[in-house]
């Protein structure tokens, strides 16, 4: 282990990536084994452990053991703490075109909540009659209000009760 002060004690938002990482010199053939409260974490056997999306329930003491054909040693043991998110998505921009508006949010939110109409209202005497979270960016959701959006109208949108991947509404 070339630098002994690595893993660095971390903290970190629910749902943020967390990288751990140990810096080594030595013969080739490095071997690494990344451990969680001394049990082996399957399938983390390189100098850094990435976890990209982080839970609460990632919280804990983490050390890697480093091998080569001359021996074996292990970093400090790092403690990693997962703090609570407890900040609601925000409306981050809203795109409109007279068939469809898409709102994309500041966190990925929940599909449950992201799908249900009855979270959104428009003005203008328009209904929103369909709410897809967008499969390929869990920010965005695409809404089909009931009769085109004229242009040159001032519309509002009203959003209530989405929320994120931790209940955050």
């Amino acid at each position: 282990i070339s630098d002994p002060a690595q893993p660095a004690d971390t903290y970190a938002v629910e749902g943020q990536p967390v990288t751990l990482s140990v810096a080594t010199a030595g013969s080739p053939l490095l071997q690494y084994q990344w451990f969680k409260n001394n049990s082996a974490i399957p399938d983390a056997t390189n100098a850094n452990y990435l976890l990209p999306f982080s839970a609460q329930t990632n919280s804990g003491s983490y050390r890697a053991a480093v091998i080569n054909p001359a021996g074996a040693t292990n970093s400090r043991t790092a403690v990693l703490t997962v703090l609570p998110d407890r900040i609601p998505p925000a409306i981050a921009e809203v795109v409109a075109s007279a068939s469809q508006i898409i709102v994309t949010f500041s966190a990925p939110v929940a599909a449950a909540t992201a799908n249900n109409t009855s979270h959104f209202s428009l003005s203008g005497g328009l209904t929103v009659s369909s709410a897809v979270l967008n499969p390929g960016d869990a920010t965005q959701v695409i809404l089909t209000p009931s009769a085109p959006l004229i242009m040159g109208v001032v519309y509002q949108l009203t959003v209530n009760g989405v929320t994120d991947l931790f209940g955050n509404a």
